[in-house]
């Protein structure tokens, strides 16, 4: 007689710091796929126009901003993006951006993966 074996689900990621790669964001689930690309290419704008000092400082509001940083990292994305993205969805993710800046894209993954259910 054959046994039957049920399939499980796969492990959730966990941290390991070995294939942690910052600006990657290996650890966001598939399901956030456009989140995903969203993070990728913010990262990538705020690299290119080295700001990563000025998203540490307090803004109220990223979507309505006028500071040339904001402009600038707007525009990069712009550039670099495949995905229509309106201000507040803009808002949102330069506020991850800015929790980045201000505590490390480990603590970011941490939190996420805290937070987030399959």
């Amino acid at each position: 007689m054959t046994e039957q074996f049920e399939l499980l689900p796969p492990p959730p990621p966990t941290l390991n710091p070995m294939n942690f790669v910052p600006g990657i964001f290996d650890y966001i689930r598939p399901k956030h796929s456009n989140y995903k690309e969203l993070l990728i290419i913010a990262y990538e704008a705020i690299t290119y126009t080295n700001t990563w000092s000025f998203m540490q400082k307090d803004c109220e509001s990223f979507m309505s901003s006028r500071e040339p940083e904001i402009i600038m990292i707007r525009n990069k994305m712009e550039e670099q993006n495949i995905i229509t993205f309106n201000d507040s969805r803009f808002g949102c993710i330069m506020r991850d951006m800015q929790y980045i800046a201000i505590y490390g894209e480990e603590q970011f993954m941490e939190k996420y993966l805290r937070n987030s259910k399959e």
